[in-house]
């Protein structure tokens, strides 16, 4: 590019000397030139070193000299290719040789056009100057370029072409002068035209003084951007118009003024599109020394991304070198009123700010106001840097290590050696990711900081910091030292207040406190406030945390009213009041007392011992209701073992004990829960078994979910009990083994029925185990197993319950079941075995039982069903027990029983008989049981209402005494009648039976009413009737080891021997009304009368009748009583005339007393109609003897007595009446007959002890 000026100015040169030489010879040779072309490109490619071809020359001669005309002149060079339609050269030949220098008439180039290969430089150096001179400004006088193209690549490297519309340049002696317009464009965007105007002189040099002024409107200034601008800004387009002035001093430019009339610029960075616009914008340049300063003075004509600028004003003096900065470069800068955000979109515009340094602003994104900018730098020397700035409400994003900040204002004033800063924040947000976990938005803070730098010892202090962020206000003064020799020095102390503990982890510093530890207090801390918290630090930070305490670092924090949630899985502590020590490596909490949830906790202790550990220890007392307890484990990870150990046991009343937590701060692994629990006195509800445990004392020990207790005593159903259980975390499921047992005492059970109480004594002791099985999902499941001694359970009136207790020995229960359901099952030594199955809920429902005889099982049940099969039973043993059963029938609201219970056993020993294949079924009706009785000698229903007597309705009875000691082997005869009966548990019973068989005999119907009385049988007006007699009867058995019977009543009937009829007996009485009253006792039970302790009287009257025959068999059994059949015997054998035929009397009267056994009498009197007979002495029922006197007196005179036989039976009257007439003088004669009978009952012996005659009388 550089050798362009010299091809021009041989060319040109050549050319005009060639022609001046030739003068005359080219005057006529000038119309020829164009032949000799081919010679001239030669010479001059030759001359140049370039191709150079011309299409045409033509040439004449004027007046003033030659005028050439070149077409299509072209020439080739490595630095550019120039081109020219036509040259119009007109020399002035006489001028020329006047001034002995080419003066041209007319210099004009037409079409011209020059094609640069190489970019222009930047700094806008295009000819080396002595080319420029000696062809522009020393060799052309004058010139002309129209319509001409100059093209080349600009700085930025894109083609552009200056187009020249017109362009004259004038050179005069010294003083240089130039007009025109010229154009700027690029291939495909046309650029506005500018005015030049120059008046430049040489003074002391080329161009060394004048001036230059430039005009343009809408000129494109994109190309003359650098290449660097171009790609760093992705630059649009650059349109100004403007108008400037430089004045050129002593070859040098030494002032200027820019004025950017109008302007507007748009460029990306990135996707974002800016622009920059002007408006009448001053720029005033000038030396000043060795350097430029650049002045602004009105900011506000400057817009970017359409904001306008405040006012304000800029000035930069820049020094390139200077000895005074040894030889290096330094900047000073003043402004004022910058805004930042004016600034980031035209940053990246600076050249001398790298790609970091663009980087770093556009993504700090700075705003705010620069009220005061002072600056004076020298970048190769940064410790000379002077600085006064002052700003307000800066704000910038975080970027590099740089938090950011919002609302910034303050003040920086000094050196490298001294310097203070003060600032102040209102409102402001300060981003300091990652040295905290989130912005913080700061209310208001202020203070000053000072440093001062003296021979090298640096040391920075504040004697007042203030700041307050939302729930934190802190104050206090720090101060750094860090001297030439040794380590540095930090020392803090401030004091803090802070409102909500659960706004703290926002001013954690995370990189010193550890991520984990960080982690853990932000989810830990929730609420709280803390009055006069102190920060202490004094040590070199390096050495932080001080593990060697060779410095100090403290946080005191006497946090009140928190919340501190420990662990996430674990509810918080509340209502607690901790203090927080953080001391070097270490946190330390203490608290009096703390919430968990309804419970307290007390003495409670948190440590972590060392952060790079990562573990926190609690240690603590708890105390709180057994309820509130497991409402807090139920929200622990606890919650599958200990919170499903105590929903199954629920603890009512207080609850002491400890707990000891370890939790990792790292949260990958378990917690670890230790501790023990306390209970005195308290109550536990067992959920399985449905029942309640009072006055547990006792303690047992956790270690996460695994449980084991001491020996635990309780009270169960108002009894002693020892517990013990452990727990176990399954993989599948929480196992809790419950040990039991006890010792109980029957009379203090509760819930059992006071008529169970009363009648069983005694003690139980028992061993048993629960078995529980908590899954992770699913129902509880659970099995129990009882094992008790039956043995000393005694009864005093139940003899059944005693014989039974003893004869079983044990009693085995083995249940299953769930939350829903239970199955349980045992035996009772080795005679009973029994299964039932329950439903579970609000109310408890027996869907079944069964009771077999034997030790095994039964395998199922009968639904709504009790299925009882008994073993042969004595029933006098069972009816108390019963009978309590009917008192107690009626079931608790909370208890459902089956509808039905059926009872079968093959024999049932009750009343002195046996009573075969005996059926009972028991089922509920509107007011009480139906017992429903079906059996060989019995058919009946027996009504149980909810109070009164039993009421018993009997279709078939048939009842023989003698049952049982016949169906008895011997030996156990005499033993089966010896029993204690404890009737004061009998039930009251109200009978009716349509037919009753006593004996073998029906004795027809009975109405009784029979109720006990402490331990006596009531028997209340009880009556048996029939249609030959009629039987009333009341008494009392007195029951015991000792019984006592006594019953009195009355036995009666029309006629005695239609009354004997009726019970299948023959009697010699005929036609006689008989009525016998009695009132006995007897020591033993009624249906088996001890003979030998019979005592009571017997009042016997018959009303007329007779005596048909005499003999043995029934009639022989009854009259045997009294021996009367052997008396009369006696006197038909002796008087066989008077009486062999039937012996008719009036009646029968006698007085009977019954004393241990033995009958007497003394009034006992047949009035007969043939003779009186009066019986006085004594019949030995026991040995079955009789000692007894019988006087017979004769009555054949008696009218009366002749009357009543025929009364009775008119043939025996007629004989009694013949009699008396035959034979009454030999009767007659005798007055009295006395008899002796002694014996046995069955074969009396009769003595005639007297005869007495009348006539000896």
């Amino acid at each position: 590019m550089r050798r362009l000026p010299k091809v021009l100015f041989t060319c040109v040169v050549v050319i005009v000397i060639a022609a001046a030489l030739l003068l005359g010879g080219l005057r006529y040779l000038l119309p020829q030139i164009n032949e000799y072309r081919p010679q001239i490109e030669e010479k001059l490619s030759e001359m140049t070193g370039a191709t150079v071809k011309m299409g045409e020359i033509s040439g004449r001669w004027q007046g003033f000299g030659p005028v050439l005309t070149i077409r299509d002149l072209t020439v080739t060079s490595d630095e550019a290719d120039i081109s020219a339609e036509k040259i119009n050269l007109s020399l002035d030949i006489w001028r020329t040789l006047f001034r002995f220098s080419v003066s041209f008439r007319d210099l004009t180039f037409w079409h011209m056009n020059v094609d640069y290969k190489s970019p222009l430089s930047s700094d806008g150096g295009n000819f080396e100057p002595d080319a420029i001179s000696a062809l522009w400004l020393e060799r052309f006088d004058n010139f002309d370029l129209r319509d001409s193209e100059i093209r080349f690549l600009t700085p930025s490297g894109d083609p552009a072409t200056l187009v020249v519309s017109r362009l004259s340049w004038l050179n005069q002696t010294k003083r240089h002068r130039a007009q025109g317009e010229v154009r700027l464009s690029s291939v495909n965007n046309p650029r506005g035209w500018l005015q030049v105007r120059l008046d430049l002189r040489d003074v002391n040099g080329l161009l060394d003084e004048g001036m230059v002024y430039l005009q343009a409107d809408e000129i494109d200034m994109t190309p003359w951007f650098s290449r660097w601008l171009r790609d760093n800004t992705g630059l649009n387009e650059a349109r100004f118009s403007l108008a400037g002035w430089m004045t050129v001093e002593r070859g040098t430019i030494t002032r200027g003024l820019v004025q950017l009339n109008t302007g507007e610029a748009d460029w990306l960075v990135g996707k974002d599109r800016h622009t920059l616009e002007v408006r009448d914008l001053v720029v005033r340049m000038r030396r000043q020394g060795e350097g430029w300063l650049f002045n602004i003075p009105e900011l506000f004509n400057l817009k970017t991304d359409g904001q306008q600028w405040p006012e304000g004003n800029l000035s930069l003096l820049y020094i390139p070198a200077s000895e005074k900065y040894q030889g290096n470069q330094h900047l000073r800068i003043r402004a004022n009123n910058i805004e930042l955000a004016r600034l980031s979109s035209i940053v990246p515009t600076f050249s001398f700010l790298t790609n970091d340094d663009v980087r770093a602003w556009q993504n700090r994104d700075p705003s705010g106001l620069i009220q005061d900018f002072a600056l004076d730098i020298t970048p190769a020397t940064p410790e000379m840097l002077d600085v006064d700035v002052a700003w307000q409400d800066v704000s910038w994003k975080p970027w590099g290590g740089l938090p950011s900040v919002s609302h910034f204002s303050g003040l920086l004033r000094g050196d490298r050696a001294k310097g203070i800063m003060r600032f102040a924040l209102a409102d402001s947000v300060v981003d300091y990711r990652p040295m905290f976990t989130a912005p913080l938005a700061v209310s208001q803070s202020g203070g000053q900081i000072q440093w001062r730098n003296t021979d090298g010892n640096f040391s920075a202090w504040s004697d007042n910091l203030d700041l307050r962020s939302g729930a934190l206000w802190t104050n206090g003064h720090f101060r750094y030292q860090q001297n030439k020799e040794g380590p540095p020095s930090l020392g803090i102390l401030a004091g803090v207040r802070l409102t909500d503990a659960g706004e703290a982890w926002r001013y954690f510093p995370v990189p010193l406190m550890g991520e984990h530890l960080n982690e853990y207090l932000t989810q830990a801390l929730i609420a709280g406030k803390a009055e006069d918290a102190t920060v202490i630090f004094q040590g070199d930070p390096a050495d932080f945390p001080f593990r060697k305490n060779q410095g100090q670092f403290q946080i005191w924090v006497p946090l009140r009213d928190a919340t501190f949630k420990y662990d996430p899985d674990w509810p918080a502590l509340m209502d607690v009041d901790v203090d927080l020590n953080f001391h070097n490596h270490g946190l330390w909490m203490t608290a009096p007392q703390a919430k968990l949830g309804n419970a307290t906790a007390r003495n409670l202790k948190a440590d972590i011992p060392d952060f790079t550990i990562e573990r926190l220890y609690i240690k603590s007392d708890i105390e709180g209701k057994g309820e509130s307890l497991g409402n807090y484990f139920d929200q622990t990870p606890m919650k599958d073992s200990i919170g499903n150990t105590l929903k199954q046991l629920k603890i009512g009343g207080s609850v002491y004990g400890n707990l000891n937590l370890e939790i990792p701060l790292n949260f990958d692994e378990m917690v670890r829960a230790t501790g023990e629990v306390r209970l005195k006195n308290n109550t536990i509800d067992v959920v399985p078994l449905g029942s309640t445990l009072h006055d547990v004392s006792g303690q047992f020990r956790f270690d996460n979910g695994d449980l084991e207790s001491d020996r635990i005593t309780a009270r169960w159903f108002g009894q002693p009990l020892n517990i013990h259980f452990t727990t176990k975390e399954n993989p599948k499921d929480f196992a809790v083994n419950i040990a039991l047992d006890g010792n109980w005492q029957m009379k203090g059970i509760d819930g059992l029925p006071d008529a169970v109480k009363q009648h069983v004594k005694g003690a139980f002791p028992w061993t048993g185990e629960v078995k529980i099985a908590l899954p992770q999902k699913g129902e509880v499941s659970y099995t129990v197993d009882l094992d008790g001694k039956t043995g000393k359970l005694t009864s005093s009136t139940l003899p059944a319950i005693q014989r039974w207790a003893a004869d079983t020995g044990t009693l085995n229960i083995h249940a299953t079941g769930t939350e829903h359901t239970l199955k349980a099952g045992g035996t009772l030594g080795k005679s009973l075995s029994f299964l039932t199955d329950w439903t579970l809920g609000d109310i408890l429902t027996l869907r079944g039982a069964a009771i077999r005889p034997g030790s095994k099982i039964p395998e199922k049940i009968i639904p709504d069903t009790i299925s009882i099969a008994l073993p042969a039973v004595t029933g006098e043993h069972w009816v108390g027990a019963l009978a309590v059963a009917g008192q107690s029938h009626e079931s608790p609201s909370s208890l459902k029983l089956p509808g039905n219970i059926d009872i079968s056993a093959p024999s049932v020993d009750f009343a002195g008989q046996r009573w075969n294949q005996m059926k009972l079924r028991i089922h509920p009706q509107e007011n009480g049981w139906l017992l429903s009785a079906d059996g060989k000698e019995l058919r009946g229903d027996i009504r149980l209402p909810p109070s009164g007597p039993w009421q018993a309705s009997i279709d078939y009875l048939y009842y023989n005494p003698d049952s049982i000691e016949n169906a008895l082997p011997k030996s156990q005869r005499s033993e089966q009648t010896k029993t204690d009966y404890r009737v004061a548990s009998w039930p009251a019973i109200t009978l009716r039976c349509e037919a009753c068989w006593v004996g073998g005999l029906n004795i027809g119907t009975v109405n009784a009413k029979v109720y006990p009385e402490n331990n006596t049988l009531v028997l209340d007006a009880a009556s048996v009737k029939n249609s030959a007699s009629e039987l009333t009867v009341s008494g009392r058995w007195d029951a015991g080891r000792t019984p006592l019977s006594h019953f009195k009543g009355q036995f009666k009937g029309p006629v005695f021997d239609n009354m004997a009829a009726y019970f299948g007996v023959l009697v010699p009485i005929t036609g006689s009304p008989f009525t016998v009253d009695f009132d006995l006792n007897w020591r033993d039970v009624p249906w088996s009368p001890d003979v030998a302790s019979l005592n009571g009287i017997i009042n016997t009257s018959l009303g007329k009748g007779a005596m048909e025959r005499m003999g043995g068999g029934n009639a022989g059994k009854l009259l045997r009583l009294v021996s009367f059949d052997a008396l009369l015997r006696k006197l038909q054998l002796d008087f066989t005339d008077t009486f062999s035929n039937d012996f008719v009397f009036d009646s029968i009267r006698g007085k009977g007393v019954i004393k241990e056994g033995v009958l007497s009498t003394n009034d006992t009197r047949v009035d007969g109609l043939m003779a009186d007979i009066s019986f006085d002495g004594s019949i030995y029922l026991v040995e079955r003897r009789i000692d007894m006197s019988v006087v017979v007196t004769p009555e054949l005179s008696a009218t009366v007595g002749v009357a009543t036989a025929f009364v009775v039976n008119p043939i025996a009257g007629a004989a009694v009446f013949v009699a008396s007439k035959v034979l009454g003088p030999l009767w007659s004669k005798i007055s009295v007959i006395r008899y002796h009978l002694s014996g046995s009952l069955e074969e009396p012996k009769i003595d005639e002890v007297l005869r007495q005659l009348k006539e000896t009388k």
